[in-house]
């Protein structure tokens, strides 16, 4: 899949700009900025500047880049082969990009497996063959060049992506999410086979001056029995011999010597060269640092040969040692010379073939294992990511596509973006999830608020369902509460008086809320209409009784017929007292019992007298009666209250409740019903704490005085 045109992000202006000084930056990088890996082989970072353009413009500025940087190794080469060799590669690898591969490898790290794949299986041959075949350079050195830049390659791509990573990881910002961004392959790839080469690099370097110091101490050694073999041979056995052949046979192969007294030399095996050595070679300190540790040891380089690996191949090594003699007058030093390929050259160069062997074939593992990481933590994201998107397309890419994150900053994003493109990605969906449970939130508050408003009315209903003031009795107190779970609830009661009797309905529909507080309007239309629409109730308690029984088994027929689907049913406590007698008659449907307490404070709890109403035709309701004496306080309450529960779980329970009612009525007997009232309602609501509410609260009280 193709993102974008492989034409230069930037204006043409710029690109020309940048170009330019990307391009300066290559050849100041190869002309000054070298460092040597092994001997006098260096990495040149130029290539990094051409890497650069490639991954930020894209376009085939990445060429024109190389070419300056190229031109810069021909005078440290001595030969233009490898500059030919870089600007291939550049070209190769950009026509690849441009034409086989998707814009973002760049960001996924694919253009940087590829270079390091070119630079493996090409670049290496490709140097072997131009260095010995064409400049004829020995087999050795040519396939210890063809390493060293298969490494040089490797790390010039490493530093330009580096850069280019911390670049995107910087700018990419974290408000809103790009498709430009890194990927978590590129940047896996990157940490993985960077670590990688690090590590090797560091300890390939390691070792090679581990073991050129172990052999350059013993090549002083060796060197050092040298000089002093030919200091016996001159002080005490010839005695200053005309003829020097006798010693030049005694030492290695390659090796000469000079001896001097007192400045001026009286015996040497190379006149000439010695002479070429004090006049045409140098001995730079950068080049010397490796001995530092031998003092009359030095490396001596040619002064007129430029190239540094030509330099080092014709280098000596020479050793000056100071020796007294009694026997002889004045100051005599020896000096041995050798050059560096017979001396410890040859050596070195086999170990650094060895340690270049090491690092290409370390790199190429190296490689593979990291874009296999990298592209499997790439799949496993975009996985877990798709999982979470709340749509049913597969193409993940197609589905967070740019068109469909135009509106992205419209987001209030609930987490932050990240500057790596599949995180972001990821984080993008999740937002946008957000976003839309916002949007069904705040849809939710509105209806939410349609139906607050909705329940406060059924509420305000219901209230004025209720009596606003109790019936006035001469002797009897009635005080009345009731608070729903909800705005509005299924507890009611009800009351009127005919005479001197006082009618008192209370009552409970299963369930809470808007339906039982529909049936529960219901039910109390149903009792009062049918209790008041009686001819009369100046009636015997016979009579009384008879009668009650009528207007609940009427309300039961109607409602179990006619709603017994709902399964919408109420328990009822009807109850009638004749203040003249103290006649109390009641059913109890199915209700809680109340309580009843005498002046002597037993307390008496009424049976029930028949099944709640509204669930079963037929049912058969009975009305009992009592006698209860003047000073006698009821309490009547539904479910609400008894089942009443606090943080712990506790409810308030029956037991609690007639112990309070004692406590209360020893302290007072004579407590009028308000304030009885009030003083369990506030032991309930105490009780209910910071608890929930789950059932509507339903209390009356009077004094029978």
């Amino acid at each position: 899949m193709l993102y974008a045109s492989r034409r230069s992000r930037f204006s043409r202006k710029k690109s020309i700009l940048y170009a330019v000084l990307l391009a300066v930056l290559g050849l100041f990088l190869n002309a000054k900025c070298t460092f040597t890996l092994f001997l006098e082989f260096d990495i040149v970072l130029g290539l990094s500047a051409a890497w650069l353009a490639l991954f930020f413009m894209r376009g085939w500025w990445s060429v024109f880049v190389s070419i300056p940087a190229a031109i810069a190794t021909v005078p440290l080469y001595g030969q233009p082969v490898a500059a030919l060799l870089f600007v291939m590669e550049v070209f190769v690898v950009t026509w690849i990009y441009r034409n086989l591969m998707a814009d973002d490898a760049v960001e996924r790290g694919h253009v940087v497996f590829l270079v390091i794949l070119y630079a493996l299986f090409a670049i290496g041959p490709l140097y072997f063959f131009g260095h010995h075949y064409l400049l004829g350079i020995s087999f050795d050195i040519s396939h210890l060049l063809a390493y060293k830049a298969m490494v040089n390659s490797t790390l010039c791509v490493l530093l330009a992506y580096f850069v280019y990573v911390v670049y995107k990881l910087r700018s990419a910002g974290r408000n809103e999410y790009k498709e430009s961004g890194i990927s978590v392959s590129g940047l896996i790839f990157l940490s993985s086979y960077g670590l990688i080469t690090f590590v090797t690099l560091i300890s390939a370097i390691v070792f090679f001056r581990f073991y050129r110091a172990q052999a350059l101490e013993m090549y002083y050694d060796g060197m050092s029995i040298q000089a002093n073999s030919i200091w016996h041979q001159y002080s005490y056995i010839n005695k200053k011999p005309s003829n020097a052949a006798d010693i030049q046979d005694s030492l290695q192969e390659g090796m000469f010597f000079q001896i001097l007294e007192n400045g001026k030399q009286v015996m040497t095996s190379s006149a000439e060269l010695f002479n070429i050595l004090d006049t045409q070679y140098s001995t730079p300190q950068l080049a010397n640092e490796h001995v530092q540790k031998f003092t009359n040891l030095q490396l001596f380089l040619p002064d007129l040969i430029t190239v540094k690996l030509n330099r080092l191949s014709n280098s000596y090594y020479v050793l000056s040692t100071d020796f007294n003699s009694d026997q002889l007058e004045g100051n005599t030093v020896i000096k041995l010379a050798q050059i560096n390929s017979l001396a410890i050259g040859n050596e070195l160069e086999d170990v650094s073939t060895s340690m270049f062997r090491f690092i290409a074939f370390s790199l190429t593992i190296a490689s593979l294992y990291s874009f296999a990481i990298s592209s499997r933590a790439e799949k496993e994201i975009n996985i877990l990511f798709s999982a979470t998107q709340p749509s049913s397309s597969n193409d993940l890419v197609d589905e967070v596509s740019t068109d469909s994150l135009s509106d992205v900053t419209s987001i209030d994003a609930i987490l932050k973006y990240s500057p790596i493109r599949e995180i972001a990605r990821g984080v993008d969906i999740i937002n946008r999830s957000f976003a839309e449970l916002r949007k069904s939130r705040d849809s939710i508050r509105v209806l939410n608020a349609i139906a607050q408003k909705q329940l406060s009315s059924a509420g305000t209903i219901q209230q004025s369902f209720l009596v606003k003031s109790p019936p006035v009795l001469d002797s009897i107190d009635l005080s009345l509460f009731m608070k729903p779970a909800y705005n509005a609830g299924g507890d009611w009661y009800d009351t009127f008086s005919v005479g001197n009797k006082l009618f008192l309905v209370i009552a409970d529909v299963c369930d809470k809320g808007v339906p039982a507080a529909l049936f529960m309007s219901v039910f109390r239309s149903l009792i009062r209409y049918d209790a008041v629409s009686r001819d009369t109730w100046d009636l015997s308690d016979v009579e009384i009784r008879e009668q009650m029984v009528d207007v609940i088994t009427h309300v039961n027929e109607y409602m179990s017929k006619n709603h017994g689907e709902s399964v919408m049913f109420a328990t009822v406590l009807f109850i009638a007292l004749d203040q003249n007698s103290g006649n109390l008659s009641y059913i109890s449907a199915g209700h809680e019992s109340p309580l009843i307490f005498t002046p002597s404070l037993e307390c008496i709890q009424l049976d029930t007298t028949g099944p709640a109403v509204g669930i079963f035709p037929n049912s058969v309701y009975v009305a009992n009666s009592l006698n209860i004496p003047r000073g006698s306080h009821f309490i009547g309450f539904t479910d609400g209250v008894i089942d009443a529960r606090n943080q712990s779980d506790e409810s308030f329970g029956v037991d609690y409740l007639i112990r309070l009612c004692f406590r209360l009525l020893s302290e007072s007997p004579d407590m009028k019903s308000e304030e009885l009232m009030e003083t369990i309602t506030s032991e309930l609501l105490a009780h209910i704490g910071d608890a929930s509410q789950f059932d509507d609260i339903t209390l009356a009280t009077f004094f029978y005085h």
